[in-house]
C-alpha cells in the first residue's frame, strides 16, 4: 500500500514536470516564432533599404564629408557625371569643387547651417574636371553622435539641363519683350496725338496678350486695342503675329475703316491658322477705332472689348455696343462678317475708354468674385468727373484695394483719352 502511494506521488510529480516543460517549450517556440518574424522583417527592411540605396545611387550624386569639410566618400554617379576620379577628390576640401563664378556666400551658408545640426537645401554651381559648370539641387544632412555633428551626408541632383532650359526660356522671354515693344504703340509718346490721355498696362507676366496699336494718317488717329487669349509667352506670340498683320493691313494696304481692318485681320489670322500643321494659334478680342480730332468724331467697331464714353455735359457713362465675337477663333460665314462701324460725335471734355477684360476679371479678396461689368461701370463713373491726370492713380488704387491679397488674374490694359 505504501509502495503504491509513493508511485502515485512520483507519477503526479512527473506529470507536473511534463506539463511545465510543455508550457516552457511552447513559450520558447512562440519566442522563436516572434524572433523569426522580426528577422524576416529585418531582412525585408534591409532589402528595401538596399533597393532604395541603389535607386539613390543611380539618380543622385552622394558625398560624405568630415567636420573639416574634406570629402571622405563619393559614389560612382558623381565620378561619372563630373569626370573626376576618387583620387582627385577623396581627402580634398569639398570647396575645391566650387565654380569660380559661384558666390562664396552660398557654401558658407551651407556649412554654417549643417554645423549647427540643421539640414541645408539649396542650389550649388560647381565645376567638373574639365572646368565646365554644372548645377545641383543639394540636400546636406548632419550625422550626429551625442548630439553633435560628426560627419555630413550630401545628396545632389544634377539640374544642369533644367538651368540651361531656364536660361534659354529667359532669353526667349527677353526677345519677346523687345519684339512686342517694337511693334506696339509707344504709349508714352503717341505720334501727333495732342489730346490728354493715360494708360494702364500690366501684363500678368513679363509679356502678355494685351496690346495697343496706333497709326496717324491724314489728321486721323487709328487705334487697335487687343486681347489675345491666354497669358504669358504664348499669348505674347499671338499678339506679336496680330501686330505684324496690323502693320501690313493699315500701313501697307492702307485700310482705315475699323470694321474693314478687323475683317481683314480675321481673314489673315484664319488663313495662317489653316496653313499651320498644328493648331498653334488661338483667338483675339479687338477694338478698332478712328478718332478725328478736327471733327471730334469717333468711328469704332468692337469685338468683345469693353468701351465707354463719358459725356461731360450730361455726366453720364455711355457704353459702346460690341459684337460678341473674336478674331481668328473660327472661320466665319460671310453673313457673320457684317460688322458695322459705329460713329459717335464727341464734345469737348468727353472721355473715351478702351480696355481689355482684365480689369473686370480681377478677383476681390472680400468677395472672392471678379469685379465684373457692374463693378467696372461704377469705377468709371466714380473717376470720370476727376481730372484725367488723377484717374490713373485712382483706378490703380481702387483695383489694389479690391484685390487685397488676391494675385492678379489677367493681363490688364486700359487706354483713355479726353476730347
Amino acid at each position: 500500500m505504501e509502495r503504491r502511494t509513493t508511485t502515485n506521488v512520483y507519477e503526479r510529480l512527473l506529470s507536473q514536470l511534463e506539463a511545465q516543460l510543455r508550457k516552457e517549450v511552447e513559450q520558447l517556440e512562440a519566442k522563436e516564432a516572434s524572433i523569426n518574424r522580426r528577422l524576416h522583417a529585418i531582412d525585408a527592411l534591409e532589402a528595401e533599404l538596399e533597393a532604395r540605396e541603389k535607386i539613390l545611387q543611380t539618380i543622385c550624386m552622394v558625398f560624405e564629408i568630415d567636420p573639416e569639410g574634406k570629402i571622405t566618400y563619393v559614389n560612382d554617379l558623381f565620378l561619372k557625371t563630373t569626370g573626376y576620379s576618387s583620387e582627385d577628390v577623396i581627402g580634398k576640401p569639398y570647396n575645391n569643387l566650387k565654380h569660380p563664378d559661384s558666390p562664396a556666400a552660398t557654401l558658407n551658408q551651407m556649412w554654417d547651417t549643417v554645423k549647427k545640426g540643421k539640414v541645408w537645401r539649396g542650389i550649388l554651381k560647381n565645376r567638373n574636371k574639365e572646368g565646365s559648370a554644372y548645377y545641383t539641387e543639394t540636400l546636406t544632412v548632419p550625422i550626429k553622435q551625442n548630439g553633435k555633428p560628426t560627419r555630413f551626408l550630401s545628396v545632389q541632383f544634377d539640374i544642369t539641363k533644367h538651368v540651361s532650359l531656364l536660361a534659354e526660356y529667359e532669353e526667349n522671354m527677353r526677345h519677346a519683350v523687345r519684339i512686342q515693344k517694337a511693334l506696339m504703340a509707344n504709349m508714352n509718346d503717341l505720334e501727333n496725338f495732342e489730346n490728354p490721355y493715360f494708360y494702364i498696362y500690366k501684363p500678368l507676366h513679363r509679356v502678355g496678350g494685351d496690346f495697343l496699336f496706333h497709326h496717324f494718317h491724314k489728321n486721323s488717329h487709328i487705334f487697335v486695342l487687343g486681347d489675345a487669349f491666354g497669358h504669358g509667352l504664348s499669348a505674347s506670340l499671338f499678339a506679336i503675329v496680330t501686330l505684324e498683320k496690323l502693320h501690313k493691313i493699315i500701313k501697307e494696304k492702307h485700310t482705315y475703316s475699323p470694321s474693314a481692318i478687323l475683317e481683314s485681320l480675321d481673314t489673315e489670322l484664319t488663313q495662317l491658322k489653316e496653313e499651320s500643321e498644328e493648331n498653334l494659334l488661338d483667338a483675339c478680342d479687338l477694338v478698332a477705332a478712328v478718332y478725328q480730332p478736327k471733327h471730334r468724331r469717333l468711328t469704332i467697331t468692337s469685338l468683345s472689348i469693353p468701351c465707354f464714353i463719358w459725356r461731360k455735359a450730361t455726366k453720364t457713362l455711355e457704353e459702346i455696343p460690341m459684337y460678341k465675337v473674336s478674331v481668328g477663333g473660327k472661320k466665319y460665314k460671310k453673313e457673320d462678317l457684317l460688322w458695322e462701324d459705329r460713329v459717335f460725335d464727341l464734345e469737348e471734355g468727353d472721355i473715351v475708354y478702351l480696355m481689355t477684360d482684365g480689369i473686370r476679371n480681377q478677383i476681390g479678396e472680400q468677395t472672392a468674385r471678379p469685379l465684373g461689368k457692374s463693378g467696372l461701370t461704377k469705377l468709371l463713373q466714380q473717376v470720370a468727373p476727376h481730372p484725367l491726370k488723377e484717374q490713373k492713380q485712382v483706378i490703380e488704387e481702387v483695383l489694389k484695394r479690391w484685390r487685397g491679397k488676391e494675385p492678379q488674374t489677367d493681363d490688364t490694359l486700359l487706354f483713355a483719352f479726353q476730347v
